[in-house]
């Protein structure tokens, strides 16, 4: 038990440290690239990427930890999983869509203009695939 314990802590201690390393490493080269404003585009577009992720998740996560634990049928368990997961996909994949379709007048609200409507469409795509590498990841953890 110990060990185990000791593995995982290791694993996500590395994994968090290279994560943060990484973090260190290309914010200089992002600042010598990007202008002053489109680091702040970017800054924006980030931001707006993490508010609309924590909206969309809706506590998943946290329901389906809770309600797998309180489930002793293994095919239950199997079953609050799966419901979970294809939920936050479907939630995920309308509103991101809906956006997606609105992204013109999300473009001209932020910034004005159109000149950064791309950004926003693919920032808008990866929101799904984020969501669901971050379930994985809880599931994994159960």
């Amino acid at each position: 038990m110990v060990m185990s314990l000791s593995n995982d802590s290791l694993i996500y201690g590395i994994s968090s440290t290279i994560l943060m390393g990484l973090s260190f490493i290309t914010l200089p080269i992002f600042t010598r690239i990007f202008s002053l404003s489109e680091y702040g585009v970017m800054g924006l577009i980030s931001t707006m990427l993490s508010f609309l992720s924590i909206f969309l998740s809706l506590g998943i996560n946290s329901a389906v930890q809770r309600s797998y634990f309180d489930e002793h049928d293994k095919s239950k368990k199997k079953e609050v999983v799966s419901t979970g997961f294809l939920f936050l996909m479907l939630w995920s994949l309308v509103i991101c869509s809906t956006a997606i379709i609105l992204s013109e007048y999300i473009s001209v609200l932020l910034f004005g203009d159109y000149t950064y409507l791309i950004l926003i469409k693919v920032a808008l795509i990866s929101i799904p695939l984020t969501l669901v590498v971050i379930y994985c990841k809880d599931v994994l953890r159960l």
